[in-house]
């Protein structure tokens, strides 16, 4: 049997060849030092990988270009059979694309953005992202010939607004509208399932390493070593990759690289997806080298008595400046004894080094010479401040200062910002690199405040010292000789967890639920173990041994340390994250000076050193720092036989519950919002408090944000309410608010009877209302408008605002309940009346006595449970199964921040293009401009729309269709102004220009929606037949639409734009519910069947003739992810109208029946063609099936 080999295509892109992407910093590095480890560190050939970069100098075929990179692919496909590692690291822009796929629910794909894209290649075609689906067709490709494949993406897909003040690598949305054929064939048609992640859309046994979560940032990182920029990710991945050893699995790898990028940017949390277990480079993976190679030498020092080598390996395998390397002659494998000579190195690059060897000649050896690391120099200790403030510049440069702090009044662009410190309201704000606030206590801007903010960042840089704490380089025997394993529980015996989990994706530790640590010594000698914990506030306290500083670990023994319970300390913050580090050495060692309160606790009196082999390193970490001259991290017998290992678990906070008795009206849930609820006296049952990320990691039925607003053009407007008080920070989860009731009590809810929540958010004046979505199980929905809050907010520099919903959708499992039955929690336990709950770690391995006391403890605690029959204190089913929550049977409510501001809008007739990255560009048309045309296009909106997506979306297509060589817009305001009125204005203005029986170029009209009867005023009632030729009107209710007279149009149109992005222009969506979405208004009352507006357009005796052609949908697809008409028979729509979708409309488009597109002037209009199709109103411009028709009508 052939052995396997590995593979690998590395990616950088630093240089963006379109100017409407930002170029990056550290890509190329990441790329770089990635390649220097695989070809350095674990020797794979160099024809076994391909590098693409892009700094400005490298060859087309080096590029990271579209091309490139899939041909790259397809190299890898290639070589690859069974048993081989693919290896794929893309370091650049990700972003998103819009996506062709109606069934994509925010209405775009995430992509990869190559180094040509949005721009055009060498024969004028535009370069397009490499889209989610195309990467998944290349893996699967790999995958079927047996290959096992990894995937590093350190770049990122969303969010929008970010303090950072380091770069972060996203760029935006593509809006182009993409041509079929510039799809992999292999990935065209291919459908991708409804989730931002991109681990969900490859699908798949690879291995996929993400850089962040979906709404965050990657960010770029300067090492404090080489002072190169990286990416965060990719910078401690090759950290951690120096420890690699045969064992080692990408779920340590995550592990340990998260907890580093997290310590930097509070708000990115790399992900990982796939099979974790699965070792990193399998058998290809050697021990730790032991020498690298010497490859150039010259002369240094005036006699030549010195040489500078360069040594094929730098910071991408842990060399530093003040590392110490000892010279070997060519051939040499023992590398025992004393060599040549022993020197320093004095620069560190990404993938190679110089160091100085003196006494010793070049003429000495030969090359390739070989060298040993003795020591690795550990440079890790200065964090730049970044502050504008005097009083605190002055508090951080005058001695005695900070050891670990370097102050600047900015950031400089050889800088890389560790802290930011803001001066707001008068107090000082402590922020890390990317704008997020990590210190909640504001000292005043004083003297004294800025000598407690200069206290708390040097708290801060200890702490984080300690926390990032590692050998750089353990030799081979450390690698494996330690290994820890966490569980999570609610009951166990005396020796081991009774209903023990593994701890889940990314360290969650739901509520009630405490930790078990297993530490086992994998080695054939002695180790002696430390464990600390390091918590949220800062403070780093040992918990194991409980009494000595450390414990003798026999060969082949393990031991556990339980009863340990991390809870949310507080009130305000959803979440908490704790460190349990563990370290191990060969000889006896204390590492007790890492201790350190908690920020706001009292320091101790004594300030213990340490002492023995380590002495110097840790006493740089915790007090002296560079002061230390040449802090070492040395490799012989003692020095190099120590390891440290760490887990990251984060708790979430304990949800609040409130019962809602009947009969009582105003209840006060609390919280950090300080929520009241007003209700219907006949509404009872339970409100539960949670959010989003309780239901991601604690739930049998979770909950996503609506597709429909969590696309990037909803970002601006609508903008999720988090419960925490860190939301500000850009960090809190979005709140859900869980209501557990019957169904005969949530019909008790109505707009004669609403339920009323009022809730305190942040003072910011930008912000217009709140409004709720609800959402059953399956699908959003609208049910609350902003009100007015009747009482003023308990906290000053918040703002009392209101929601009133006005019906709540009934989930199918609860159609069945009589009666609220308090079933929220499914089969587990409440473990929150145990001692852990309430916050105590126990050391369960801090003696076999006190073992025993907390067993008995634990047993006497469930005894008495069980003979009082307390289900708050009882542990759950006998089988142990974990609880989740079960909301099934309940609704859950999200609320949204609306931001609007009544800006005059860019209304009329405009001339329009598409420019770079298929973003409409309009600007002033002139009569010069028509009278040059040969012939004309003009496009307009429907209803709540604009006419930017219908550009990005419907013009490339119709371009192709005629010889237009003049694109026009026509905007107006939809809600206050009628359609006649907005059809003269049309009129009038195409009239200005020049448009006229015997003047001008022939005009053609594509218009969506409302806009279909603006051009029949135009033609029909205000002689636009004299210069109008052809009318494409699509989702057109040509009489009208009887949602509008029933009052319902606005909420039904925003529950479809919940459930899947839409058309709809989202600040006026805003608008809209910041006015009242139940409320009629101009535009509305037009289009009602029994509107003046369609008795005049279709009379009869009215003898305009214009072709008009017409394509209306009637959603026959009923196979997608949303179910239309069984939505609309879940909203408040059935109980006004008493009759279906179907029976209001007809077969119909979700909003326009085919009986009203079909009748114009009574179906008589004498040239007239209707087709039907299977889309519905928001399909029509990029469906394949209206494209094809409007291609065959051209033709």
């Amino acid at each position: 049997m052939l052995s396997p080999r590995l593979f690998a295509l590395v990616v950088g892109v630093n240089h963006y060849r379109s100017s409407v992407i930002s170029d990056l910093g550290g890509c190329a590095n990441d790329a770089r030092a990635i390649y220097g480890f695989l070809t350095q560190r674990i020797g794979v050939p160099t024809e076994n990988i391909r590098l693409l970069t892009s700094t400005g100098a490298e060859p087309d075929e080096k590029l990271p270009s579209r091309q490139n990179i899939i041909d790259g692919w397809k190299w890898l496909i290639e070589q690859s059979r069974t048993g081989d590692q693919l290896f794929f690291h893309f370091s650049g822009h990700g972003s998103q694309a819009i996506s062709n796929d109606p069934y994509e629910p925010d209405g775009y794909d995430e992509t990869l953005v190559p180094y040509d894209s949005r721009a055009v290649d060498d024969s004028g075609k535009p370069v397009y992202d490499i889209l989610d689906k195309e990467l998944a067709a290349l893996i699967a490709a790999a995958e079927a010939k047996g290959a096992l494949v990894t995937v590093v993406l350190d770049c990122c897909h969303a969010g929008s607004g970010t303090r950072a003040i380091v770069p972060v690598r996203r760029t935006a949305a593509d809006r182009r509208v993409r041509p079929a054929g510039t799809v992999l064939p292999e990935a065209s048609g291919g459908r991708t399932v409804a989730s931002r992640h991109w681990s969900g859309k490859l699908g798949s046994e690879h291995v996929l390493l993400a850089g962040c979560r979906d709404e965050e940032m990657s960010h770029e990182y300067r090492s404090p070593t080489n002072g190169a920029w990286y990416g965060a990710m990719s910078y401690f991945l090759l950290q951690k990759l120096q420890e690699l050893h045969p064992k080692m699995s990408w779920r340590e790898v995550h592990d340990a690289v998260q907890t580093q990028v997290h310590n930097v940017y509070a708000r990115q949390i790399p992900q990982l997806e796939g099979p974790g277990n699965r070792a990193v480079f399998g058998e290809l993976t050697p021990h730790a080298g032991s020498y690298l190679n010497v490859i150039s030498a010259r002369e240094a020092g005036d006699a030549g008595s010195d040489v500078v080598i360069r040594i094929a390996g730098g910071a991408a395998v842990g060399l530093t400046p003040g590392s110490h390397v000892e010279l070997y002659p060519a051939g040499s494998d023992a590398l025992e004894g004393r060599g040549l000579g022993r020197g320093e190195v004095t620069e560190s690059r990404v993938d190679s080094s110089y160091a100085l060897i003196k006494g010793v000649s070049h003429t000495e050896f030969s090359l390739p010479a070989r060298v040993k690391v003795t020591a690795y120099g550990y440079q890790r200790l200065m964090y730049e401040v970044t502050c504008a403030d005097p009083f605190l510049l002055a508090e951080l440069t005058t001695a005695p200062s900070s050891p670990f702090l370097h102050a600047v009044g900015k950031s400089t662009q050889d800088g890389f910002t560790r802290f930011q410190v803001a001066v707001e309201n008068d107090t000082y704000v402590i922020r890390d690199g990317s704008g997020v606030q990590v210190v909640q206590d504001r000292p005043p801007r004083t003297q004294a405040g800025a000598a407690k903010t200069a206290e708390y960042l040097h708290h801060l840089a200890t702490y984080h010292n300690v926390r990032t704490l590692s050998n750089p380089a353990p030799m081979a025997l450390m690698e494996e000789a330690l290994s820890i394993d966490v569980k999570t529980y609610t009951r166990a015996s005396f020796t081991s967890p009774k209903d023990g989990e593994p701890l889940g994706r990314d360290g969650v530790l739901p509520p009630g639920r405490k930790l078990w640590i297993t530490v086992r010594n994998n080695s054939s000698e002695n180790l002696y173990v430390t464990a600390f914990s390091l918590s949220a506030q800062f403070g780093i306290r040992r918990i194991f041994p409980e009494r000595a500083p450390y414990q003798l670990v026999a060969p082949g023994k393990e031991f556990f340390i339980n009863n340990i319970g991390p809870v949310v300390k507080d009130p305000g913050n959803e979440s908490e994250t704790e460190i349990f580090k563990v370290f191990a050495t060969r000889v006896p060692t204390s590492f007790d000076v890492l201790e350190m309160p908690e920020l706001n606790e009292p320091a101790g009196t004594e300030q213990t050193r340490a002492f023995g082999p380590l002495a110097d390193l840790m006493n740089g970490i915790r007090y002296d720092g560079p002061r230390v001259r040449n802090l070492m991290v040395q490799r012989d017998d003692t020095h190099d036989r120590w390891i440290t290992k760490q887990v990251a678990v984060t708790a979430l906070r304990k949800q609040e519950e409130c019962a809602l008795p009947q009969g009582q009206n105003r209840i006060n849930v609390g919280t950090d919002l300080d929520i009241t609820v007003e209700k219907p006296a006949g509404l009872g049952g339970l409100l539960v408090v949670s959010s989003l990320r309780h239901f991601a990691w604690d739930a049998d039925d979770p909950i996503s944000l609506p597709p429909g607003l969590n696309s990037p053009e909803a970002a601006p407007f609508f903008q999720p309410l988090s419960f925490s008080h860190d939301a500000g920070a850009g960090g809190g989860s979005p709140g859900v608010l869980v209501l557990d009731s019957s169904a005969e009590q949530l019909k008790t809810i109505s707009a004669e009877s609403p339920l009323r929540i009022a809730l305190s958010v942040e003072n910011d004046p930008e912000i217009a209302g709140i409004v709720a979505v609800a959402f059953d199980g399956e699908y959003y929905y609208m049910v609350g408008h902003p009100t007015d809050a009747q009482n003023l907010s308990q906290s000053g520099d918040k703002r009392r605002m209101a929601v009133e919903i006005t019906h709540l959708p009934i989930p199918d499992s609860a159609e069945a309940k009589s009666d609220f039955a308090g079933g929220w929690r499914r089969t587990r336990s409440n473990a929150g009346s145990s001692a852990a709950a309430e916050g105590e770690v126990g050391r369960g391995a801090g003696g076999l006595f006190g073992r025993l006391i907390s067993f008995f403890q634990e047993e006497w605690r469930r005894a008495e449970a069980a003979a009082r029959k307390d289900p708050a204190s009882d542990d759950g089913d006998v089988d142990g199964e974990p609880s989740v929550l079960d909301a099934k049977h309940a609704v859950r409510v999200l609320f949204y921040k609306l931001f609007y501001q009544k800006l005059p809008p860019d209304l009329g007739v405009r001339q329009v293009r598409l420019g770079e990255g298929g973003t409409p560009e309009y600007s002033k048309v002139t009569s010069l401009d028509v009278s040059k045309a040969r012939r004309a296009l003009l496009i307009t909106h429907g209803f709540g729309s604009s006419t930017e997506k219908l550009v990005q979306r419907a013009l490339p297509h119709l371009m192709e269709l005629d010889e237009y060589d003049l694109a026009l817009t026509f905007d107006y305001e939809t809600i206050n102004t009628g359609i006649r009125e907005s059809g003269l204005l049309m009129t009038a203005q195409l009239r200005r220009l020049g448009f006229g029986a015997d003047s001008g170029p022939p005009l053609d009209i594509y218009s969506h929606s409302m806009g279909t009867q603006v051009a029949r005023v135009c033609v029909e009632m205000e002689s636009g037949h004299r210069f109008v030729e052809r009318v494409i009107m699509v989702g057109a209710h040509n009489t009208g639409t009887a949602l509008a007279e029933s009052h319902r149009l606005i909420p039904w149109l925003a529950t479809i734009i919940l459930n899947q992005a839409g058309l709809m222009d989202y600040e006026l969506l805003a608008q809209l519910l910041v006015i009242g979405i139940a409320r009629l208004t101009t535009g509305i009352q037009d289009m009602a069947p029994s509107a003046e507006l369609y008795q005049k357009l279709n009379d009869p005796r009215n003898e305009v003739n214009v072709k008009y052609y017409i394509q209306i949908g009637v959603n026959s697809e009923m196979d997608g992810p949303v179910n239309w008409r069984k939505l609309f028979s879940k909203t408040e729509m059935t109980r006004i109208l008493d009759k279906a979708l179907d029976q209001v409309l007809g077969p119909n488009d979700l909003l326009v029946g085919v009986a009203s597109a079909r009748g114009v002037r009574g179906g008589n209009w004498p040239d007239l063609q209707v087709d039907v199709l299977g889309c519905h109103h928001f399909e029509y411009f990029y469906a394949e099936e209206s494209l094809e028709a409007l291609r065959r009508q051209f033709k």
